[in-house]
């Protein structure tokens, strides 16, 4: 892999130093420059700068997303770059933790990450593809987003992992003390020779140290072991640190170390009534940045309890701290709720983005009439759908717009999640991409008997079906099927 070096700061001072001397007097009688600031556009770019490696990855672009969009950039699906649209900031993960693996990246709105591939090696049969990131259009340092990816070979080098020669199984216990001292090595080089600002620098040795505290606990309670969690050398009272993430999270491992030591799981609810009638180790401030964390959880994992508890915490959250966002949620979800009741009543009906009226499946056969046509059925969570997108664009290109019509209908409920999907395939713009209206009840989902997707159906040049299962865009059969009856 092509190595990346930091922007050396020294070159960039030296420009900056070498501006040509103006006078005072040509100061003043100057009129006053105006500069306009353009503001950042409402997208971020992903491109992969690696043409022989395929990359996959997850995406969230709202903090309430439940499911992830899924990414997918390389030879394997004939795309090296793609937009994603955003008003704020978007957040992309992978990894794998049976390897240790793990790797996230925060970008905001006009953001352009460019993407490499390392393949590490951390077996005799086992290669990962460690992404690589820079920002083409921020001053982030290289090694601060790269942080992880640093540790991590450090960790293998050392042997931290505890994996075998020659194995990815574990040959002994992860050395949580070795990782720990790795990150702050490291952490501290990197201070050092300046490539770290302060902040990073204080934020990334407070992660480490929260990190090695919840796996001494994960560790003691897998092998029954007494461990106070005063001895941890973390501070359980810091209100300083109540929007950080890290902190609240080993709170709230150290809440279920301290009250609940029998227990393997426990549910979130009974956490929340725990701390809610209990007096704990926490602060008053602490308690409901936790109780906000708690109901987060349930939001996601324990939904048929999340109105019930968020009940309780309108009467706990009386100064409006966190209530706001979940008042904000609610209307959003009812508005969702909303259009979805509308959908019911438009049976069978499908909606473009472009705009204009609902049409029917049959009136846009009707408009193809004289073509093949290949009706493709997908959502933005179906990552094989996704998949094929690249293969079935670069087929009708291949055959020709004037003899394969193609037809792209999505069986998504949440309207932002199709749309959001539609501008990352680049197919927003098209005539044929289309929103259902109430899927599971629709003539279409039962006239085709259509129960599982990625789903293709194949019409002849007369509208007549050809083949209600046809094989997917990147099969040579379908192509041969297609040239068949053009």
């Amino acid at each position: 892999m092509r190595k990346i070096l930091p922007i050396c700061l020294a070159l960039i001072l030296f420009l900056l130093g070498c501006q040509p001397e103006t006078s005072s007097q040509q100061e003043e009688d100057a009129p006053p420059i105006k500069t306009s600031r353009v503001p950042p556009r409402n997208e971020v770019t992903l491109s992969l700068a690696d043409s022989n490696v395929s990359l996959f990855t997850n995406l969230f672009a709202d903090e309430f997303q439940d499911k992830p969009d899924m990414v997918f950039l390389g030879p394997e699906h004939n795309r090296w770059a793609i937009t994603v649209p955003t008003t704020d900031s978007i957040r992309i993960l992978g990894g794998d933790p049976m390897i240790s693996f793990f790797y996230q990246v925060v970008l905001h709105r006009g953001d352009s990450l460019s993407i490499s591939i390392d393949s590490i090696s951390v077996g005799e049969e086992k290669v990962i593809n460690y992404p690589v990131f820079e920002l083409t259009n921020a001053k982030t340092p290289w090694v601060e987003l790269n942080f992880d990816y640093l540790l991590y070979k450090r960790n293998l080098t050392t042997q931290a992992f505890g994996f075998k020669s020659g194995s990815v199984a574990p040959d002994k216990q992860r050395d949580i003390d070795l990782i720990l001292r790795n990150g702050i090595y490291l952490l501290d080089s990197l201070k050092q020779g300046g490539q770290v600002s302060a902040d990073f620098y204080t934020k990334r040795k407070r992660k480490l140290g929260l990190d090695h505290a919840r796996e001494r606990i994960y560790s003691a309670r897998n092998q029954k072991l007494v461990l106070k969690i005063e001895n941890l050398n973390i501070n359980l009272s810091e209100e300083k640190w109540i929007s950080d993430t890290d902190y609240l999270s080993f709170l709230r491992t150290a809440l279920v170390h301290q009250y609940f030591k029998a227990q393997a799981r426990v549910k979130n609810t009974k956490q929340f009534d725990f701390i809610t009638n209990q007096e704990t180790f926490l602060t008053p401030k602490l308690q409901l940045a936790v109780l906000n964390s708690y109901l987060k959880s349930i939001y996601f994992v324990e939904k048929s309890q999340f109105r019930a508890y968020l009940k309780k915490f309108q009467t706990i959250d009386t100064n409006q701290i966190y209530l706001p966002q979940w008042e904000n949620l609610l209307a959003k979800k009812a508005m969702e709720q909303e259009l979805a009741e509308q959908r019911k009543n438009q049976k069978d009906l499908m909606k473009n983005l472009l705009g204009g009226p609902a049409r029917t499946f049959p009136e846009i056969l009707a408009d193809e009439k004289g073509k093949v046509i290949l009706v493709d059925f997908w959502a933005s969570w179906c990552a094989p759908c996704r998949q094929e997108m690249p293969a079935l664009h670069h087929l009708q290109e291949a055959i020709g717009k004037d003899k394969l019509a193609l037809i792209q209908i999505s069986i998504d409920q949440k309207y932002e999640a199709w749309a959001r999907a539609s501008k990352m395939e680049e197919i927003d713009q098209e005539k044929h991409n289309y929103l259902i209206s109430n899927w599971e009840s629709s003539d279409l989902y039962r006239r085709y008997k259509i129960k599982t997707i990625p789903r293709y159906l194949l019409f002849d040049t007369g509208g007549a079906l050809l083949d209600g299962d046809a094989p997917r865009p990147s099969s040579p059969a379908l192509i041969a099927l297609i040239q068949d009856h053009i």
